[in-house]
């Protein structure tokens, strides 16, 4: 549905919070089947992490199948200052390799993303790795549950949009 045949309520809805599309990172693959090219089209976008005292920047990897939103741990409280309480433990197991890895919560956590000159900050709740190699994933909880997400293979372009659930605020930026 696009903004002019919206009711009156989405109509304000759209002005308030416009789409941002993101290129899907080209990464080269050994050539297989599938990927015959050598060339992989993945849904990441930057995102920041923001703390109370300082910003970590991420490539983070839309994932649909994944519950959760999850960050490495590495120098998070140096930079940031988030706190993160490893009292709140949970872990993600990986169906290929039989991955296990333990997360840990932080709470009061927000992220980022900015797009042009479009800047949505929400706060999130995010779990954090203490594997080195874990890369940053934006799951359902934290993430998709506040946009709508259109994935168009055909174009390698991801376009989110803030849906109703979105906690955040959306500013231009103003030069």
């Amino acid at each position: 549905m696009d903004g002019q045949s919206a009711s009156q309520d989405n109509t304000i809805w759209w002005i308030c919070f416009p789409r941002v599309k993101f290129e899907y990172k080209k990464t080269n693959v050994i050539p297989a089947p599938g990927f015959e090219s050598g060339e992989l089209y993945q849904t990441k976008i930057p995102i920041v992490l923001v703390g109370p005292t300082g910003n970590l920047r991420f490539e983070a990897l839309v994932d649909t199948g994944s519950d959760q939103t999850i960050f490495p741990r590495t120098d998070v409280k140096e930079i940031t200052g988030i706190v993160i309480d490893k009292n709140l433990k949970s872990e993600v197991k990986g169906r290929l390799e039989h991955h296990n890895e333990s997360l840990y919560f932080a709470h009061n956590t927000k992220l980022q993303i900015s797009k042009d000159q479009e800047i949505y900050e929400f706060p999130a709740p995010i779990w954090f790795s203490d594997e080195e190699n874990s890369p940053a994933i934006l799951g359902h909880s934290g993430f998709l549950e506040y946009f709508t997400i259109t994935f168009d293979g055909e174009n390698h372009e991801l376009t989110l949009e803030p849906n109703k659930n979105f906690p955040g605020t959306s500013k231009k930026l103003a030069w």
